[in-house]
């Protein structure tokens, strides 16, 4: 795939046409996956792509993914019923903080979402940083104002961390299972 956009990136007529800033009708689906795979690849820039819904939100996502397996993310929060907001699932909050993490940091990436999940409440840039944790090797903390912050910001201790926004105390350890890693630390 990467050859097939170097060679078109070299044709100037296509290369115009897709840094217009002109309306460009792609034609289905699949099209303008392309487009958007070709933008992020020739401008390596944060996109965010607002779909109607749901269903297609995670159609555009699996046709990105496909295209291109890292830097793609969905943002996304359950359509059933206005009351999904109330008990939405951990591993979807934490997906959500994760590309609102991404997106603070500025990384190139692209997020797929839905206008029901950009309706939702969400927290400020600067409520967000505030409520960051940042812990570093041999800096020196006091165990239960950690406890206190994780608890404060919605980690669950359990007996076991298996998941995102979970922690876990033996003695004078702590495991945390940060959304910003893919394994607890």
């Amino acid at each position: 795939m990467n050859q097939l956009i170097t060679f078109l990136s070299q044709r100037k007529q296509f290369d115009n046409l897709m840094n217009s800033q002109k309306v460009i009708h792609c034609g289905n689906d699949e099209s303008f996956a392309f487009y958007v795979y070709y933008k992020y690849l020739t401008n390596k820039k944060q996109i965010v792509i607002v779909t109607e819904n749901l269903y297609s939100c995670q159609n555009l996502f699996n046709k990105l993914s496909n295209m291109l397996k890292d830097n793609v993310y969905m943002y996304c929060v359950d359509e059933i019923t206005k009351y999904t907001s109330l008990a939405t699932s951990p591993e979807m909050a934490s997906q959500r903080l994760f590309i609102l993490n991404k997106l603070i940091e500025n990384e190139p990436i692209i997020v797929v979402t839905h206008t029901m999940a950009i309706k939702r409440l969400t927290p400020s840039i600067k409520i967000y940083k505030e409520k960051t944790i940042n812990l570093k090797v041999g800096q020196e903390h006091s165990l239960n104002h950690i406890i206190y912050e994780l608890v404060k910001n919605g980690y669950k201790n359990v007996y076991k961390v298996t998941q995102p926004f979970e922690f876990s105390t033996r003695g004078g350890v702590i495991d945390i299972f940060s959304i910003n890693y893919e394994n607890p630390i």
